[in-house]
C-alpha cells in the first residue's frame, strides 16, 4: 500500500463512543460525489469537482468566505472528514464541516492548521440531504482534495508490528559523486511513504460485511483516509491509496 502526505486530526470525544478513541479509521466514502455539487465561487480553471476527483487537482474559490456544498438525493450519514493538498495554511484559512438541519446550517466539526499537511475530522454522527465544507480566512486557499462520509472503524487495534505512516518514508536520491567518491551533492527525486496494514482476528460477519464496501473500493485504487491510532497519535493521519502491481489484499482471508 502506498500511501503519502501525513496530517492533522481534530477528534470529537463524542466520536469515540462507539468504538474504542485507538481503532484504526478508513476514510473512503464522499458524499460529496453523491448528489449535485455546488460552490459559491469558482476560479477559472480552480472547477468544484476537481476537489471530489482525488488527483489532487485544485478547486480554488475566488473569494473567502466559501462553500463547497452536496444536495443528495436522500438524507444520508456522517461523521467524518478529510481535506489534503491544500493551502490552507498559507491563506490562514478556517474550515467547518456544516450539515443543514431543515432550518439552518449547522457546524459538525471545525478546525485549521498552521500549515499545509492534510487535515481529518471525526465527529458525532449525524444525518442530513445537504452537507457542506465552508472555509474562512484572509484569502481564498486551492484544495485538491475533501471528503465527507461514514467512516469504516476497524474492529480490532493495530498493534506491535505496524509502521506507522511517519516512519515509512521512501525517498529516491539522485547522488552526485566525484571520480575520487567525495560528495558533490544530491537531490530528491521522489518523496513518499509506504506502509502495511495488516488487519487480524476479524470474525467472517464482518469482513463480508462492513469491510466488503471498503476492499472493493481499495482493489480499485481509490484513494482514502487513514487514521491508524487517532487517539493516541492524532497527527499520524495519511491521504493513502493501494500500491500498483499485482493485486494485494488489506485483509487475510476471513475465517469460514
Amino acid at each position: 500500500m502506498t500511501l503519502a502526505i501525513t496530517g492533522n486530526l481534530v477528534l470529537s470525544q463524542a466520536a469515540t463512543d462507539e468504538a474504542h478513541p485507538n481503532a484504526p479509521v478508513f476514510g473512503y466514502q464522499n458524499l460529496l460525489a453523491e448528489g449535485e455539487l455546488t460552490a459559491s465561487s469558482e476560479t477559472a480553471d480552480g472547477y468544484a469537482e476537481n476537489a471530489l476527483i482525488g488527483t489532487t487537482d485544485f478547486w480554488t474559490p475566488e473569494t473567502v468566505p466559501a462553500t463547497l456544498e452536496v444536495q443528495l438525493p436522500a438524507v444520508r450519514a456522517a461523521d467524518y472528514a478529510g481535506i489534503e493538498a491544500h493551502t490552507l495554511g498559507d491563506a490562514e484559512c478556517s474550515v467547518y464541516i456544516e450539515y443543514h438541519d431543515g432550518n439552518d446550517w449547522v457546524t459538525a466539526a471545525s478546525g485549521s492548521t498552521g500549515d499545509n499537511r492534510g487535515l481529518a475530522f471525526l465527529f458525532d454522527e449525524q444525518s442530513s440531504d445537504r452537507w457542506r465544507l465552508r472555509v474562512e480566512g484572509s484569502a481564498p486557499p486551492s484544495i485538491g482534495v475533501v471528503h465527507i462520509g461514514k467512516a469504516l472503524r476497524g474492529q480490532r487495534r493495530l498493534y506491535q508490528g505496524h509502521t506507522p505512516i511517519r516512519f515509512g518514508e521512501t525517498v529516491r536520491l539522485l547522488v552526485n559523486e566525484s571520480e575520487t567518491g567525495q560528495l558533490i551533492g544530491n537531490s530528491v527525486i521522489r518523496y513518499g511513504a509506504g506502509t502495511t496494514i495488516e488487519l487480524d482476528n476479524l470474525t467472517p460477519d464482518w469482513v463480508r460485511g462492513p469491510l466488503e464496501p471498503f476492499r472493493k473500493h481499495f482493489n480499485q485504487g481509490l484513494p482514502f483516509f487513514w487514521l491508524w491510532r487517532p487517539g493516541k497519535y492524532p497527527d499520524e493521519v495519511a491521504y493513502c491509496w493501494r500500491q500498483g502491481g499485482e493485486l494485494q489484499r488489506p485483509i487475510p482471508a476471513p475465517a469460514t
